[in-house]
């Protein structure tokens, strides 16, 4: 065949012309030496002034929240108390209805809810009258006398903070 370029097809030919192949398609070396180049000029990392100044700005933003945060967990607490005191007047009515007086909490059938933030009491046997009192348990943050919440027979519902987170 005239004009066909003839192809050396030695060992070492072939040798070279495969890595020549595996160069191209794996980058070669001399794009392994530039990524390696790239990757010791990024080493650099942050300052000390760029990290105190994302440590000031973290501390401003808990210093703002937390107060927010505790005022909404009080006042959720707080809405515990209202609510099985509401249902303690239910229980003490109910029970009047049918005995034409009132009683202990416990003897109109409360039982305390699970995981209570609150302490519950109230009711004398035999009475015309009844006071139900929940007054704080663990988790309420307060900087006097423990938060109070009472009810009346009349459904009269008074709450006394005490220095308690509201």
């Amino acid at each position: 065949m005239l004009g066909t370029p003839q192809r050396d097809c030695s060992a070492s030919a072939k040798t070279a012309l495969e890595n020549s192949i595996s160069q191209r398609q794996f980058g070669g070396s001399e794009m392994i030496s530039r990524m390696t180049k790239v990757v010791k000029k990024g080493n650099a990392g942050f300052s000390l002034i760029e990290l105190m100044v994302a440590v000031g700005i973290v501390g401003i933003l808990s210093a703002i929240a937390l107060p927010k945060y505790q005022t909404f967990q009080a006042k959720a607490k707080g809405a515990e108390a209202q609510n099985t005191l509401g249902y303690i007047y239910t229980l003490e009515q109910a029970y009047f209805v049918d005995n034409n007086s009132f009683n202990t909490i416990a003897t109109v059938g409360f039982v305390l809810p699970n995981n209570a933030k609150y302490g519950y009491a109230g009711g004398v046997a035999g009475a015309a009258t009844f006071t139900a009192t929940a007054a704080a348990g663990a988790g309420i943050i307060c900087t006097g006398l423990a938060d109070s919440w009472t009810i009346t027979e009349t459904d009269a519902l008074t709450h006394v903070p005490n220095g308690c987170v509201y």
